[in-house]
């Protein structure tokens, strides 16, 4: 119900101002949705829980939450927690129809401190990279997220440095994306993550329109 309404307030929010600004009707459709995302302008596909014995258990909530999970169905082990999550997510575009995949590293979110796991063990970057490369060979433009970076769980944004300069060697392309939530986030770290993605080589991000895919210059 409450999706039906927010299509239709962004259906009557178009045709109001129609020749004055585009306005692009969006949704994030995660993998486990029972939604059928149809008529949208654009899809993000992403990742937020897994379908465990039956359950549905979210990893995106809160560490505690997070912690419980990986102790219950993954004996503690958070590397298999990431392989789990990364072997799914390489699904995602035949899974969601998207366009964009949303902040391809969320399982990051709450090791900020690196207390967590270290994300530079094979253990958790082989099967990330494996993820991506799948991604990438069938276009994929991969999310530039700022979320965790403006609400402070990060440091940089979604997707890390590794991954960014994966998507460079591959000849990947990105987009830029607060995940806002609300109107005054809605640029809200972009000016670091474009820094970052200069440093880093890229060139250009890109943007959906109304016609499509389209290149801008950083």
């Amino acid at each position: 119900a409450n999706t039906e309404r927010y299509r239709q307030q962004i259906l009557r929010l178009k045709k109001q101002y129609q020749g004055k600004i585009e306005i692009l009707l969006g949704i994030e459709q995660d993998y486990f949705s029972d939604d059928t995302a149809l008529d949208y302008d654009f899809i993000i596909g992403s990742l937020h829980y897994f379908l465990l014995n039956g359950e549905y258990v979210t990893f995106d909530l809160t560490r505690e939450e997070t912690q419980r999970l990986v102790g219950r169905y993954f004996d503690g082990d958070y590397y298999r927690y990431c392989r789990h999550y990364y072997d799914l997510l390489a699904g995602i575009l035949e899974r969601t129809h998207c366009d964009i995949v949303g902040h391809f590293d969320l399982v990051t979110k709450f090791n900020g401190d690196g207390s967590l796991f270290d994300e530079s063990d094979r253990r958790y970057l082989h099967p990330a990279i494996e993820a991506l490369d799948v991604l990438l060979k069938k276009d994929a433009v991969l999310e530039v997220n700022t979320a965790a970076l403006v609400r402070g769980y990060r440091r940089e944004p979604y997707p890390a440095v590794p991954f960014l300069q994966r998507i460079i060697e591959k000849g990947g392309r990105v987009t830029l994306s607060s995940d806002a939530h609300c109107a005054k986030n809605l640029l809200a770290g972009f000016g670091q993550a474009v820094v970052l993605l200069a440093s880093l080589g890229f060139r250009e991000v890109w943007t959906f329109s109304a016609d499509g895919w389209r290149a801008l210059s950083i």
